[in-house]
């Protein structure tokens, strides 16, 4: 079988694939030149304080029709001890060393990419080293901000 037509839906702004595995080449990663792009920025989902994040990262704007206008609380702990969660959250870290230090106290932790394409109604995202991350500082993803694909898993 031929396709005649493909249709592919994404968001450009969403953190792609990383190869892990040392020389890998990814065939595929790009459109090829003849495509068409339709672009869709209306989320029925995301509140309003997620909106206002995404506002300007989109060429045509982001809107939402979501009425709830104010769905996060960041908090900065000036140690790690002072972490505490209440029950019922979904735990997310950004690498694997932060989700081992937090699974003993938490049984309900995974990295931002182990629930790629997963909401859940409550979430903790947790940052436990405030170094910049290798991972992020690649050309890929200067133009985002790491942290809001991590904040519309909410």
């Amino acid at each position: 079988m031929r396709a005649k037509r493909i249709v592919i839906s994404g968001d450009r702004n969403q953190l792609g694939f990383i190869s892990r595995v040392f020389d890998f080449n990814l065939t595929y990663s790009t459109f090829p030149k003849f495509h068409k792009i339709t672009y869709q920025n209306i989320s029925y989902r995301n509140p309003q304080d997620v909106y206002q994040l995404w506002f300007d990262k989109y060429a045509a704007g982001y809107f939402t029709t979501n009425r709830t206008a104010i769905s996060m609380q960041p908090v900065i702990l000036a140690a790690k001890q002072a972490l505490r969660i209440a029950a019922g959250f979904q735990v997310l870290t950004f690498t694997q060393e932060e989700k081992k230090e937090l699974i003993a106290k938490y049984p309900n932790v995974h990295t931002v990419h182990e629930v790629q394409g997963k909401t859940y109604k409550k979430v903790a995202l947790v940052r436990l080293n405030p170094k910049k991350l290798a991972l992020f500082d690649s050309e890929k993803f200067r133009s985002i901000n790491s942290n809001l694909p991590e904040i519309r898993r909410c």
